[in-house]
């Protein structure tokens, strides 16, 4: 079972990660939710940050890999035993939920062209929100 974890991107320009508590409660003005910052030690609302979730995944450096992370990942072919990169297999984009699974958007369209799958190389390379350059590598 993965841990259920979140991160949350400040549009002040600040990347919490972790979040500490989200909580909700009708009585607050408009109905949302809120985000205690660990680092700020205060309730911030959603409308002033991103929340990412975290996939349960890990790149090759043992970095957490969160929704809106950029990613590369690179296929591996071979028979289970002689495993080898396919360089011709490799996918660069955002890390987002597309419907049945993690995937990455490789073309900026807000759907995943290509799915996560565990024998393939993965690497973050950034975030979408501290790496805005990503965008059009």
């Amino acid at each position: 079972m993965r841990e259920i974890k979140f991160r949350a991107w400040h549009h002040t320009g600040v990347l919490s990660n972790p979040v500490g508590d989200m909580t909700y409660n009708p009585r607050f003005i408009e109905n949302e939710w809120w985000v205690y910052d660990k680092y700020s030690k205060g309730f911030v609302q959603t409308n002033c940050v991103e929340i990412m979730q975290y996939t349960g995944l890990h790149d090759r450096n043992g970095v957490e890999i969160y929704e809106g992370d950029w990613v590369r990942q690179q296929f591996v072919g071979g028979d289970g035993q002689n495993e080898v990169p396919l360089d011709d297999m490799i996918f660069e984009g955002i890390v987002l939920w597309d419907y049945s699974g993690w995937g990455i958007d490789s073309m900026g369209d807000g759907r995943a062209e290509v799915g996560i799958v565990n024998n393939s190389i993965l690497e973050v390379l950034g975030n979408k929100f501290e790496n805005p350059e990503l965008k059009g590598a």
